[in-house]
């Protein structure tokens, strides 16, 4: 049967001669991955690794050797001299006599400095910057806690000068020890000074705390950095007088845990 117009042809009549059209041949919205994404997902995870896996370490290791003593049957009270070890938060510094069992502190320290008899002095060792600038944890900043936790950095011993032992409280920790270990502590510090050719310490610039008698941070020997912090330096001085003290300890609670909870009294 015809009829008076053209029929459109059958879907089976052969293939269109016109351009292919439909959603089968549509390119595809998302397209093929671009060249060097991988690669720079791998950089990013590297960079990453980086950031998070070293100070992991790094802190696991602290908080394991922190809490391993050396020493660790020695009475903390076994002695006839008292020393202190008392901490502000960033520091635990150690408080020796002015004058005990020939040990004259007064022979390295300069001429003007005010030691007063029968007095103490508090000493510590560290980074320059941290010493200088940073008295307690708020005032630390980002580049001073970079520049010391990275790389090694200039060091200095401060010595203040207080007319007693410190006033009792958690931050104060009384040690006592023999003259044998008493001698090894004060050679532990010894080591630490940078004597001028005058054979006494040679101070810096540094403002330091006016309700002392004198405050002063002079030149010292060796370098600070991540693995000899300040609080490794005390610690040291515990294992050298043959007191309980941690394997190591980078930070000041690792000193203090190995420390008696006394609050600097009998």
């Amino acid at each position: 049967m015809t009829g008076g117009g053209d029929e459109p042809p059958s879907p089976a009549s052969g293939p269109a001669t016109g351009p292919a059209t439909g959603p089968a041949l549509e390119p595809a919205r998302g397209g093929a991955a671009r060249p060097g994404g991988a690669k720079r997902r791998r950089w990013w995870l590297r960079i990453l690794l980086f950031l998070i896996v070293p100070p992991a370490l790094y802190f696991g290791a602290a908080e394991i050797a922190m809490r391993l003593p050396v020493n660790g049957d020695a009475d903390p009270l076994a002695g006839t001299i008292d020393l202190y070890f008392c901490s502000n938060g960033p520091h635990v510094d150690i408080w020796v006599p002015v004058d005990r069992e020939g040990e004259r502190w007064a022979d390295v320290l300069p001429l003007d400095y005010k030691v007063l008899r029968d007095g103490y002095l508090a000493i510590g060792w560290g980074d320059r910057a941290f010493y200088t600038q940073v008295p307690n944890w708020s005032d630390l900043t980002v580049p001073i806690a970079l520049k010391g936790a990275l790389l090694p950095t200039e060091s200095t011993i401060r010595v203040t000068s207080w007319a007693g032992w410190p006033n009792p409280g958690p931050w104060a920790h009384l040690v006592s020890v023999d003259v044998d270990g008493y001698h090894k502590l004060c050679a532990h510090i010894r080591d630490s000074m940078k004597l001028g050719p005058d054979g006494r310490l040679t101070a810096i610039d540094f403002k330091g705390n006016h309700y002392a008698a004198d405050d002063r941070c002079f030149e010292a020997n060796g370098s600070y950095h991540m693995f000899h912090t300040c609080n490794n330096w005390t610690n040291d001085a515990l294992k050298r007088a043959g007191k309980r003290a941690a394997r190591w300890a980078p930070l000041p609670r690792g000193v203090v845990h190995q420390l008696p909870n006394n609050s600097g009294r009998r």
